[in-house]
């Protein structure tokens, strides 16, 4: 399969449903599974994601592994993440009605309808 950059995108991706920032178990195991294997056709370079796995800390732990990657491991721009948007819950509606997401350059805020906006900003994620 390929991306509409024709980026080639593996058949099998990362679930990171279940995955958290500041779980370092999550953290190695991220890092394992992004490593570049022998034969290139292993390497699993799609990771699924979502604002609402974990609170937002499964975004956030794959902004800092895929920011700071560990010798042998793909890079940012090798791999394509699949997001999802939808309602704000839990910590994120905290934050956002304390005014922290007003940090983010309205540039990288994608607004999908008049009452729905998703941040593609690395603080965010």
């Amino acid at each position: 399969m390929t991306s509409p950059t024709s980026r080639a995108i593996s058949r099998l991706g990362i679930g990171s449903y279940r995955l958290a920032l500041g779980v370092p178990e999550h953290e190695r195991i991220l890092y394992r599974a992004l490593e570049r294997q022998k034969d290139p056709r292993l390497n699993i370079n799609l990771i699924d994601t979502s604002s609402n796995y974990s609170n937002g800390r499964s975004e956030q732990l794959i902004g800092k592994v895929l920011s700071n990657p560990r010798h042998n491991t793909l890079r940012r721009d090798e791999v394509v993440i699949a997001t999802k948007f939808g309602y704000i819950q839990n910590e994120n509606m905290r934050l956002l009605s304390e005014g922290v997401f007003q940090r983010v350059p309205p540039e990288e805020i994608v607004e999908y309808s008049r009452e729905c906006f998703h941040s593609i900003h690395p603080e965010f994620m």
